[in-house]
């Protein structure tokens, strides 16, 4: 679950944490916690490297040449005491200054892997991917929903369903619109829309949903989701004009949307 805006806000709690600390050791216990790697290949990548100096590409955290994940459930937190043991802990980081950094994943969709990952588009948060003009160059001509394109990393990294949804409802557009057929100004105005949300959604520590599985670095939850207008409101009246939120499959993934609102 957790999108760009959410991996932001962890690589910002690592920066205030733990700005020059190195981590020691590092000690996989899953095979499920990391990817496309040889087995030992991440602890030696990691060991030396400084969390607090992590940057962020998307939905990926990045340490040297290594990258992480969060997946749908993933978890990294920071701890005073080595963890007990427990069935979802992907990897344990151990730290010079005697804490731990660990990665924890119940459904094990995340993980670490070798950084770059190819094929990733452009940063949707401060890398050109929210460009008016970048944007529509992806969508011109394409036939696909623009629900399902904004979706698609390849296009631009970082954005998923809570984002996308919700920049749609603040732009006025139905997401199962062909991408090609938005107009200029309603691709300016989902540009916008989607920067506007997700540099709010920073500032209010990211969205913690009702499963609780994204949290920040000490545990604690986010706020935005008491700002969320469609996600996870289907069946209530749209805080615009009071239509029932509905909820379809739009390239493979729910969508929510305000029937009237939304064109």
């Amino acid at each position: 679950m957790p999108e760009a805006p959410e991996v932001e806000v962890l690589r910002r709690d690592l920066a205030r944490a733990l700005d020059r600390v190195r981590i020691v050791a590092a000690k996989v216990l899953s095979k499920k916690g990391v990817r496309d790697v040889l087995e030992g290949w991440m602890e030696r990548a990691l060991e030396g490297s400084m969390p607090g100096r992590a940057g962020r590409v998307g939905k990926y955290l990045v340490l040297g040449e290594v990258a992480l994940h969060l997946g749908m459930s993933g978890q990294l937190l920071l701890r005073k005491e080595e963890p007990c043991p427990d069935p979802h802990l992907r990897a344990v980081l151990y730290l010079e200054d005697g804490r731990f950094l660990i990665f924890r994943d119940p459904r094990g969709f995340g993980g670490f892997r070798r950084w770059p990952v190819p094929t990733l588009g452009p940063d949707a948060l401060g890398g050109g991917g929210l460009e008016p003009a970048y944007l529509a160059s992806v969508l011109v001509g394409r036939r696909a929903p623009v629900k399902a394109l904004l979706l698609d990393q390849r296009m631009v990294a970082g954005v998923g369903n809570i984002y996308s949804d919700e920049a749609l409802f603040r732009a006025g557009i139905h997401p199962s619109r062909p991408a090609g057929a938005l107009t200029r100004e309603e691709v300016a105005a989902l540009s916008a829309s989607l920067l506007a949300t997700m540099t709010r959604a920073v500032e209010a520590g990211g969205c913690t949903l009702p499963d609780g599985s994204y949290v920040r670095l000490d545990g604690l939850p986010g706020a935005f989701q008491a700002e969320l207008a469609v996600y996870g409101r289907e069946g209530l009246p749209c805080v615009r004009c009071g239509s029932r939120v509905e909820v379809a499959r739009v390239g493979g993934r729910r969508s929510r949307f305000c029937p009237t609102c939304q064109l």
